[in-house]
This record gives C-alpha cells, structure tokens and sequence, in this order.
C-alpha cells in the first residue's frame, strides 16, 4: 500500500480521480488474433477497513494485472476505435450519415481539458458529418466468446449509414467476431445500416424500422 493511494487507505475516501489512469483488468476473452481481453475495473471508494470499491464486480479467485494509461494513450485508443470501427466492413466512411458515441465518463475526468480537440478529432474523421455523445459511469456488452458482463472505461458507438438496394428485404449482414452490425429494409429500396462496436464489448438491440 502508498504510492497515489497512500494518503487515501484505512479510511473513507473518493479515489475516482487518482486512480482513474490505473485501473484492473481481469481477463475475459480473446480476440481473434489469440490475444486476451480484459474487462477494466475502477477504483473509486476506499474503506477504514483498507478494502476498496470498484464500479464492476470482481470475484474471489479473479486473477488481475494492474493497467496504466496516460491521457496521450487515453486520446489515441478512442479515437483508433471510433476510426477503426468507421472503415469495418461492411461500413464505408462515405456511407456513413451519422454517428453516436458513448465514453464511461473516467475518460472526461482523465481528459477534462482535451474533450474539445477529441470532438473536432472525430468530426474531421467523420467528415463533418453530424455526431453526438454521452457519458456513462459502467458499461455492458457481449464478448466475442458470446460472455455477457460488465465493465468500466469502455468506449461504444453506433454508425447510421445508408445502402441503397433492388428490394425491400431486410438483409443481415455476418459480422466478424466482436461485432454486431444489422441492416434495415424501408421503403423504395433505401436501407439503413446501424453497426454497434466496443473496444471490449458490444451490444445491439435489433428494432425494426418502418
């Protein structure tokens, strides 16, 4: 015990800031490269008793690594998803008409200052095109193994694009592991195309549109 938390332990104390660039990570998965996944686990309370409260569950027996991260780190790893996540087959830039993001709401506390570049960052890597985000304190999604849980410091987004086709036929399009994209059918052939990607996790509710 010490380093950033020594001023904080054996005693009721918020110790969301500090250790907002050091949270655990308990392994969930592998992508399909063979490497692991983690699902993040933040600090934010710690206790008389010298116990610590996290914003997702951990269980007896977890093995977990302590991560690290910098606001540097922080700003190219969401913004490498949202990018990322734009050129995914079967998404193409060009396509997209629209965009919604959702950070867990550590990174605006990481990044208080830098949120601004971050928007005009994801504006010019959507072309201008139309966005908004929100922020959530825990996220939840499906690992690419099919395990549903639940995580912290997790970044999603939904694209909104258009496929113009023949028919009218709803057409669901096989995704790669990780993700889930889904294309509606509407009238007079024009489709609309709502892609969900996490960097850990992901979840889609399939609704029709008419």
């Amino acid at each position: 015990v010490g380093g950033i938390l020594e001023e904080h332990m054996y005693k009721e104390s918020n110790i969301l800031a500090p250790t907002s660039p050091f949270p655990l990570a308990r392994p969930m998965s592998v992508d399909h490269h063979g490497d692991p996944q983690y699902v993040l686990l933040q600090p934010f309370l710690s206790h008389e008793d010298g116990s610590v409260s996290f914003f997702a569950d951990a269980t007896t027996g977890d093995h977990v690594s302590l991560a690290a991260g910098n606001k540097k780190s922080v700003q190219r790893k969401i913004r490498r998803m949202f990018s990322n996540f734009l050129t995914r087959p079967p998404l193409k830039p060009e396509r997209v008409k629209g965009f919604m993001a959702t950070m867990c709401v550590v990174h605006c506390i990481l990044l208080p200052e830098d949120l601004p570049k971050l928007c005009k960052d994801l504006a010019s890597d959507l072309k201008n095109k139309p966005f908004m985000g929100g922020q959530t304190f825990g996220e939840q999604g499906r690992f690419s193994n099919g395990v549903i849980g639940h995580g912290n410091l997790m970044v999603a987004a939904i694209a909104f694009a258009v496929d113009t086709q023949d028919d009218d036929e709803e057409v669901v399009v096989p995704p790669p592991a990780g993700e889930v994209t889904i294309v509606f059918a509407q009238p007079q052939g024009s489709k609309r195309l709502w892609q969900t990607h996490n960097a850990d996790m992901q979840c889609a509710v399939q609704v029709m549109v008419s």
